[in-house]
């Protein structure tokens, strides 16, 4: 076995330490280790900067700064929805009392209030819910088929046709209609008003004027025919001898107003349509 040759390592290794050089290296290797070590913070110095958020760019610093974000984030989302959950708590209370409190309506409010109904005609009420036709003309009371100047017609009186189909006069309401019994049907000559006045008597006046008259003979309402002053009230005319001027129902229903022509000498009439303006009687 060949023997070790140091010189031949000497020569082709001539950086190679000594013995000496060896422990020298490893002596200065040991001290920076030592001084790099030292130049290291404790650990109590790590641990009291990562708790305190003090370590930058260390990744402990990282982990606590994103978990410290999410908290806050968490905490403000938490404290908007209650926010919002008191808000909308705060406005139910609100509304609560508001409508706890409303007042209700009074008895005028009440009344005047528009009340959805079905149409009824005006000539019927329901009753039950079955339709009843009204009697526009209940306890009415037929005085014949004519009516003189001066004669009064009451409340509830008419002149009638002979059928008694056809009348005129004052309904119960003191309004003076031409109706159809049988079609239970009325067409207002004049409306009453019995907030202002109370209508106690219809009469052919002076001239064969219309009058509407009160119980202490107010006049109401009057309405003069074309012929005017032409009309004479005679209390014997010399072609029948019956007073003129007067009013008779036909028994188609017309409404004739009959009077005496002093320059004619003769009865003439006419239907009420035609010599009292505004008069336009719709049948049905």
């Amino acid at each position: 076995m060949p023997g070790y040759d140091r010189e031949y390592d000497r020569e082709h290794e001539p950086d190679y330490d000594t013995e000496g050089q060896e422990e020298e290296r490893l002596k200065g290797a040991r001290a920076a280790d030592r001084a790099f070590a030292a130049s290291l913070p404790s650990a109590v110095q790590v641990q009291n900067s990562i708790t305190m958020g003090d370590v930058s760019g260390s990744t402990g610093e990282s982990y606590f700064a994103s978990l410290k974000g999410a908290w806050q984030e968490n905490k403000r989302r938490v404290i908007t929805i209650l926010s919002v959950a008191v808000v909308l708590a705060v406005a139910s209370i609100t509304m609560a009392i508001s409508i706890d409190r409303k007042p209700a309506p009074s008895a005028a409010q009440s009344a005047a209030a528009p009340v959805a109904t079905s149409a009824q005609p005006t000539s019927s009420t329901a009753v039950n819910s079955t339709t009843v036709p009204v009697n526009l003309f209940e306890g009415k009371e037929c005085v014949g088929n004519t009516i003189t100047h001066q004669e009064p017609l009451k409340v509830n009186q008419f002149i009638c046709s002979k059928a008694n189909q056809y009348i005129f006069g004052l309904n119960s309401h003191g309004d003076l209609v031409w109706g159809n019994v049988d079609s239970n049907f009325q067409f207002q000559i004049f409306a009453a008003k019995p907030d202002y006045y109370t209508v106690d008597k219809f009469m052919l006046g002076s001239h064969g004027r219309f009058e509407i008259l009160d119980a202490i003979d107010q006049m109401i309402w009057n309405k003069q025919s074309i012929y005017g002053n032409d009309v004479k009230p005679m209390a014997h005319n010399p072609i029948n001898n019956q007073s003129v001027p007067y009013l008779s129902m036909h028994n188609d229903g017309v409404v004739v107003l009959v009077y005496y022509n002093a320059t004619t000498d003769l009865l003439e009439e006419h239907n009420i349509q035609k010599v009292y303006p505004g008069i336009s009687i719709t049948t049905t």
